[in-house]
């Protein structure tokens, strides 16, 4: 009985300086500061790339008005009440004529996207690569494999019409890059300097303040760094939420999604179409939503990490740590150039948002950004 009344009073204990650990840096006035500093950051440049948002409308209205899949009758449809429009007296009406030429446009990029993918080889791509990088052997035939692969998901794409789905024009927009470049590189970034300074303030809190002479010496203070290790990973998370919550709440209450969830995100219209480039092109069907919270997850277990990994820089492991780290580089990078190959792996996992973005691209498989010039 003794036992278990001990050990409940270790566990409330343990709560007890978790919470007053967390309520230490959350009321950090340099950290709320920064907080502040940052979203208003995020929300200034969030609303100042708003321009566009208006126009963005056009591609919502069609998914709701026409589905969201693109299918030959809804062109057609959409072809008539083109028509339709036209022919009725606008006047001076500037914002409905505006509408009727975006409508214009989606209407010929949503007709022209057979053409476009039927004139992308995944084979020739490879043959390409292949010369340019000078492999050969085991390489070569590895990337022929790959390749290979990758063209029967293109073909599979073009079959099931995965493409063939209503989103934002990528060639004038590019709301792709905006978002999860722009966007989440700023999250990204954000996160990390306050993740570093409130673990290493946490972790060093008794030393700045002279008092860990009498916190480390009691019974309970000699495990006093395992509930500074659950505060910080606890402050993380709380730290990434607010920045993330935020930008992206501000982000989606400016641009529209409503009707565009569901869409994939191999969609056409996702194809940024710079000359030099491919379109995204994923190992299964990912719609935006589930894109979207892939990423979230992805950025929770990264700085969650990067959590740790400062502790335990300040906990004096740093040789375990260095250890710990150098294997999943191995794996991960292992891993990226097995299934992307070293030369179309295109970012780099050895540093800050370079790292975020090539797991980001690997978890999902989606290819893009390539040069076909030369091809």
């Amino acid at each position: 009985m003794n036992i278990a009344t001990s050990k409940r009073k270790d566990e409330d204990a343990a709560v007890r300086i978790c919470i007053h650990e967390c309520k230490k840096a959350f009321t950090a006035p340099i950290l709320i500061t920064l907080m502040v500093l940052f979203s208003a950051f995020n929300l200034f440049f969030i609303f100042s790339n708003s321009n566009t948002r208006d126009e963005l409308k056009v591609a919502n209205e069609l998914a709701k008005t026409y589905d969201t899949r693109i299918t030959d009758e809804a062109l057609l449809q959409l072809e008539k009440d083109l028509k339709t429009d036209i022919a009725r007296p606008h006047g001076s009406d500037g914002p409905a004529l505006s509408q009727l030429q975006l409508k214009t446009m989606y209407r010929k990029m949503a007709q022209s996207i057979d053409s476009e993918y039927a004139r992308i080889d995944w084979n020739k791509i490879a043959k390409f690569e292949i010369r340019k990088y000078k492999l050969s052997g085991i390489a070569a035939e590895r990337l022929t494999e790959e390749y290979g692969r990758l063209s029967q998901r293109f073909e599979e794409l073009k079959e099931n019409g995965e493409h063939k789905t209503w989103f934002f024009a990528g060639k004038p927009y590019r709301m792709h890059s905006f978002l999860f470049a722009s966007v989440f590189r700023m999250i990204i970034f954000e996160s990390l300097l306050l993740i570093g300074l409130t673990t290493a303030f946490i972790t060093n809190y008794e030393f700045e303040n002279k008092t860990f002479l009498v916190a480390y010496s009691t019974r309970r203070g000699r495990s006093l760094m395992i509930d500074k290790l659950a505060a910080s990973l606890l402050t993380a998370a709380g730290m990434v939420t607010v920045i993330a919550a935020v930008t992206l709440g501000a982000y989606f209450s400016v641009f529209d999604y409503s009707h565009l969830w569901n869409s994939p995100i191999s969609s056409a219209f996702n194809w940024e179409g710079r000359v030099d480039t491919l379109p995204y092109v994923s190992w299964w069907n990912v719609s935006f939503a589930a894109y979207l919270s892939g990423s979230i997850l992805l950025l929770y277990v990264c700085m969650l990490l990067l959590s740790a990994m400062v502790f335990f820089h300040f906990d004096g492991c740093e040789k375990q740590l260095f250890r710990f780290f150098s294997l999943c580089d191995a794996v991960c990078s292992s891993f990226a150039c097995t299934r992307n190959h070293a030369h179309v792996f295109k970012h780099d996992f050895h540093c800050g948002i370079q790292s975020f973005r090539s797991a980001h691209e690997s978890a999902f498989m989606v290819y893009g950004q390539r040069r076909v010039n030369d091809v």
